[in-house]
């Protein structure tokens, strides 16, 4: 057992042990996540879900947690617009041709 694992062990330990204590004014209660206060819905295909699962599973999240970070990712590093990659594609063509001639 790390000492993570004791910590968390005897937190909780002393959570159950004293669950009806009362709140005083020095308690802080908290709702993680409760900044994220907007739901999207969004239909995946039956292969789109599994793989989603299976990504989330190999990573030890949920799936909606892995897409969450999927999503956030994107928006932190947005895909190329379609004329960036055509341009890309373009530039490796020519290159290609300069170095072959």
């Amino acid at each position: 057992m790390t000492k993570l694992d004791a910590l968390l062990d005897a937190e909780g330990a002393a959570a159950e042990a004293n669950a009806n204590a009362p709140v005083t004014s020095s308690t802080r209660v908290t709702r993680p996540g409760m900044e994220r206060a907007k739901v999207l819905s969004v239909r995946l295909s039956e292969d789109e879900y599994e793989e989603l699962l299976l990504l989330a599973a190999r990573s030890g999240v949920g799936p909606s947690t892995m897409a969450r970070g999927l999503i956030l990712q994107g928006l932190m590093e947005p895909p190329p617009s379609p004329y960036e990659a055509s341009l890309a594609a373009r530039v490796a063509v020519l290159e290609e041709w300069v170095a072959a001639h």
